[in-house]
């Protein structure tokens, strides 16, 4: 069962995401969550890797 679900709107912030994504891996030991990334740039512009 999860504890949390986080849903994540990017939009043109591709190093900001990434921030976002490793400070979340880091505060979130013990915890169970889904996370949902959604891309709403106009264009292709946030890639995860």
């Amino acid at each position: 069962m999860l504890d949390l679900s986080i849903i994540i709107v990017a939009y043109q912030g591709e190093d900001l995401l990434q921030a976002t994504l490793e400070s979340l891996v880091r505060h979130t030991h013990g915890v169970s969550y889904e996370l949902i990334v959604v891309d709403n740039s106009p264009s292709p512009g946030v890639q995860l890797h």
